[in-house]
């Protein structure tokens, strides 16, 4: 039997950058919708949760911890207001394409082409925080990156990349590596003045994509 269509939910995966602009055309598409009258979080909702998603990016771009903190549970606040809104679309749609569409989300049934790897990571930016320990890591969202990992490794550490598999081989040195949703991430918790080759790749559900060039940056 084949399946209905429903609401996509794909746009959880995708940078956090993306859903501010994505919710405010699922607000404008539900606003005054007959089709969708009663969502389970209203424009009014759905205009503050993208107002403050979109504040919480903006503010964490100092790369301060807590505004990052703030930025990730803004995230995760918006993300349950979109799921609820994307299933109920679903239930009221009962496989109606364009009630779906209608509503500002993309059919499940319009995903026919594969995801490609994403590209290169753009504008990649490693600098020292203003701490013992600790790197800050900025790239430039890619289109079809749901995430990045960024990797400090000393100089005498061997590093090889093999599409998704990061091998590492030495009998010292020192490795960091962290797998986000976010173009935004400090490593902590590093030894101190020591310099790092430092790297940053997207990546999705395809595969990894190529890893920038290494840079040397060090720690205070």
């Amino acid at each position: 039997m084949q399946r209905k269509p429903n609401a996509s939910l794909d746009f959880i995966e995708k940078p956090v950058e993306t859903k501010p602009p994505f919710g405010r055309s699922v607000a404008l598409a539900m606003t005054g919708n007959a089709a969708v009258p009663a969502p389970p979080h209203n424009v009014a909702a759905m205009d503050t949760a993208n107002d403050e998603l979109d504040a919480a990016i903006t503010d964490a771009q100092t790369g301060d911890h807590n505004k990052i903190a703030i930025r990730d549970a803004k995230e995760l606040a918006w993300n349950n207001v979109f799921r609820d809104n994307g299933n109920y679309v679903t239930s009221r749609a009962d496989g109606d394409k364009v009630i779906i569409t209608g509503a500002g989300f993309k059919s499940t049934v319009t995903e026919t082409s594969p995801i490609q790897i994403p590209g290169v990571a753009q504008e990649a930016d490693f600098t020292t925080n203003q701490k013992k320990g600790s790197i800050h890591v900025k790239t430039e969202a890619i289109p079809d990156a749901a995430g990045y990992i960024s990797i400090l490794a000393t100089p005498d550490m061997g590093i090889a990349m093999n599409g998704n598999q990061i091998l590492v081989k030495s009998e010292k040195g020192f490795v960091s590596i962290v797998v986000d949703t976010h173009k935004v991430v400090d490593h902590n918790g590093l030894p101190s003045h020591i310099d790092f080759n430092a790297q940053v790749a997207a990546f999705n559900r395809a595969g990894t994509g190529e890893f920038t060039n290494p840079e040397v940056v060090g720690t205070l």
